[in-house]
């Protein structure tokens, strides 16, 4: 949607975007941004973003990324600190020619190091302090006495702090409070720290007039919303409280805000908010309740960044919680809760493609199910989650991953747990069919009996399709009835990630017909679409090498086949998908004629197909090196075309992969 507003936008008229403080973004923002930046190839559209260089922001990897993907879009502009002699031409600027004796102004522009923002601080510190005074005849600054270093503050938080000290008492402890609030603050919600509420208003315009806040735009439910004109003044002011003065107002914030949480689909970043204001406050049950509702919420919405971030905060506030805990009871209860929330990151780790990161968690899981005994249920849950079930990076897992399946499969039906033992099958089908073991009919014929028997309809989509794969090309009939059964309910559930699914064997027809235009826009591209709304790397990336194949390889625009390749490759980087796209670029060259770009990319691509999961992966490799073999034509390599096509038609005759792969590899020993 921000994306169509945007190209309306720019299609009107030339536009320009400005993003400021974009160091303090979070990374949500930034992938936002980042689905954006390729419209600035088609376009009349500026983006400028004004960022310190800060390595620990998310935004010093956009930048990486921007260098990177768009070096012919990009302009940098670095701005450093001012020189000596820009330092002396601002503070001309601000207090006029020689104002101030030499000497003066050379401590001054010591003090300064080349901050603009503490010169400008430190003239309007010396005026309203009557030091410097404005002659009314001929309207230049003049010293009204002699000023020395004890005049000068040695930093910038030092002046700041000064200039706070010279307000009111009652406006200065409104700019306090305002500061626990944050950076962006309501009326509302200062209202709860003030005692004198009728004359908020006119200490909040006092504090405009100071050039502290800023007046920005009214929110309901919150009154007007105001900002720090500077994050550094906010800081100064929030550090100023005493650690009791934080809390206590951490404390009322977070109880004025609560209430507004009835509208949170609405405004569904409030339950972070709310949270952190009872974290600051030392109220870690509540910040617990509300982290995981924020990373509910987050989830909701897709915003897998921020949800990762908050379950990484409620796993923090459980070792405070279990710190404190009173009795071995009390502990067991957080240990519970501590398995879940691993599982809930876990799931969101893998939609951003940090996939050791999952896997970590899911080790973690599997130790604290261990820890408790009482409930052998959890062991279930943590064993169908463990790298080799849950997430298989090679080859080598799956024997490891059947065996943790069926130990799953045996402890649920000794529990008499029917959607643990449907979940255990389910893991099970998908295993066998990468083993090539045939059982992956026996366990998807009964996973499916159970998730109807259950009402579990998301199951039995998923089964339905992990059946439809397995059935595969060579019983096309049988495969296709799967599909056909999955898809009116994967539609009456809104399933999004079905749907991705579904949309990748739904094109088997379309692409036999040859129909690769309709196969590009109504399966393609609709998948690609839909794994960027739900923010999954994993189906994002093998969308992309989907429709690079399509327009590269069928279609013949090879220059963007090579783009959606390359984007494909950089998503995959950790994952063992990744063979994939690499395949399509040695296909890609090899049609250009590059053999050299070829070769280098089917040199990467080995490693990477010793590791692959898929036998069909590994009879890719072998057929897409016999096609470059065979295009280079000299004999050393139209004897390893031979080879390699002839390794692929043995793996067809044992039937480890589709008959088609052997009526290509005959093709290729023809052409040899």
């Amino acid at each position: 949607a921000i994306r169509s507003w945007v190209v309306a936008l720019a299609q009107r008229s030339p536009l320009v975007l400005f993003f400021s403080d974009v160091h303090w973004v979070d990374n949500t923002s930034l992938e936002l941004l980042q689905h954006c930046l390729p419209l600035c190839d088609t376009q009349p559209l500026l983006w400028l973003v004004v960022f310190r260089p800060d390595r620990s922001s998310p935004v010093w990897n956009f930048r990486h990324y921007v260098g990177t993907e768009y070096p012919h879009r990009l302009t940098q502009i670095s701005i450093p600190p001012l020189n000596a002699a820009e330092s002396l031409e601002l503070l001309d600027w601000l207090i006029g020619v020689r104002t101030l004796p030499e000497r003066v102004s050379q401590l001054v522009l010591q003090r300064a190091e080349g901050n603009p923002y503490y010169l400008h601080e430190l003239a309007n510190a010396l005026i309203a302090q009557g030091v410097l005074v404005r002659d009314t005849d001929t309207g230049e600054w003049q010293l009204t006495r002699p000023l020395t270093s004890l005049d000068l503050p040695d930093s910038l938080q030092t002046l700041l702090l000064a200039r706070l000290d010279r307000l009111e008492a009652e406006v200065r402890h409104v700019l306090q409070a305002a500061a626990v609030i944050g950076a962006v603050f309501w009326q509302k919600a200062l209202r709860a720290l003030t005692q004198d509420e009728s004359a908020l208003k006119q200490h909040l315009t006092q504090l405009q007039r100071e050039q502290l806040i800023e007046e920005r735009q009214l929110v309901p439910d919150l009154g007007m919303e105001y900002a720090f004109t500077s994050l550094l003044l906010r800081e100064v002011a929030y550090d100023s409280l005493l650690s009791t003065q934080r809390a206590s107002y951490h404390l009322k914030v977070a109880e004025a805000l609560e209430p507004l949480l009835d509208n949170s689909k609405e405004h569904p970043q409030r339950y972070g908010m709310v949270a952190y204001h009872y974290r600051q406050a030392g109220n870690l049950e509540k910040a617990l309740d509300l982290t995981l509702k924020a990373a509910e919420q987050a989830r909701r919405v897709y915003a897998n960044a921020e949800a990762l971030e908050h379950y990484s905060h409620a796993l923090t506030l459980l070792d405070s919680l279990r710190q404190n805990a009173a009795s071995g009871e009390a502990r067991y209860v957080l240990d519970r809760q501590r398995l879940s929330i691993l599982n809930l990151r876990r799931e969101t780790a893998y939609l951003l493609g940090e996939i050791e990161s999952g896997r970590n968690d899911a080790r973690a899981m599997l130790e604290l199910a261990q820890q408790l005994e009482r409930d052998p249920a959890l062991m279930v849950d943590a064993l169908l989650e463990q790298p080799g079930v849950g997430s298989i990076q090679g080859r080598e897992e799956i024997v490891t991953g059947v065996d943790l399946a069926y130990r799953a499969l045996e402890l649920a039906r000794q529990l008499g747990d029917a959607h643990r033992e449907m979940r255990a099958l389910m893991a099970l089908v998908n295993l066998h069919n990468l083993r090539n073991d045939p059982a992956w009919r026996w366990t998807g014929e009964q996973a499916l009996e159970l998730a109807r028997r259950l009402g579990d309809q998301r199951a039995e989509v998923t089964t339905l399709l992990r059946m439809g794969e397995a059935y595969g090309a060579d019983d096309l009939e049988h495969s296709m009835a799967c599909l056909e059964a999955a898809l009116p309910i994967a539609k009456g559930l809104h399933d999004k990630s079905a749907e991705i699914r579904l949309l990748s064997a739904l094109g088997t027809p379309l692409e036999r017909q040859g129909d690769y235009y309709r196969l590009l826009t109504e399966m393609g591209e609709k998948r690609l679409q839909l794994s960027r709304e739900i923010g999954n790397r994993y189906a994002e990336g093998s969308a992309l090498m989907n429709c690079g194949q399509i327009r590269g390889l069928w279609l013949g625009d090879y220059a963007s086949g090579l783009e959606l390749e390359e984007e494909a490759l950089r998503i995959l980087e950790n994952i063992v998908g990744r063979l994939y796209p690499l395949l399509r670029l040695v296909q890609l060259h090899t049609e250009m004629g590059n053999f050299g770009a070829a070769l280098a990319a089917l040199a990467e691509a080995q490693p990477a197909g010793e590791r692959e999961i898929r036998d069909m992966g590994r009879a890719g490799l072998g057929l897409v090196s016999a096609i470059l073999f065979n295009a280079m034509g000299d004999e050393a390599h139209l004897q390893q075309a031979l080879d390699a096509a002839g390794w692929v038609h043995r793996m067809a005759t044992d039937s480890l992969v589709s008959q088609q792969y052997k009526m290509a590899a005959l093709c290729e020993i023809a052409e040899s």
